[in-house]
Parts: C-alpha cells; structure tokens; sequence
C-alpha cells in the first residue's frame, strides 16, 4: 500500500487529513487499536508541531 504524501510547508494549513490518514495506514498494516490510537496521537502532535518545524524547512509525511 502507498498512502497519500502530504507536503508540508509554511503556507498550508490544510492538515485535517493527516491523523486519518495515519489511521487507515495503521489499520492496513494491522496494528491493533491502541497502537492505532498512539500513531494517531503522534500524527496529532506533529502537526501541532508544524508551524515551529517548517520555519527550518519544509517536509513531507
């Protein structure tokens, strides 16, 4: 599976997607709930980590 790549940079502000995304690829993968939660949880607190990271450069995820 391949998942979608987002690109990160300062001006998106579009991240909505992100923690879905990270779900469905746990899900694929087969992680059981709560290590799907945590991945979710971690996606979560990278994008509000963003707009400090992304004054550096920019990312994909």
């Amino acid at each position: 599976m391949r998942s979608d790549i987002y690109e990160l940079d300062r001006l998106s502000s579009d991240y909505r997607a992100i923690p879905a995304e990270a779900e469905k690829v746990a899900v694929y993968n087969g992680l059981d709930k709560k290590s799907t939660l945590r991945l979710r949880l971690l996606a979560e607190e990278m994008i509000c980590m963003l707009p400090q990271l992304l004054i550096y450069g920019k990312g994909r995820f």
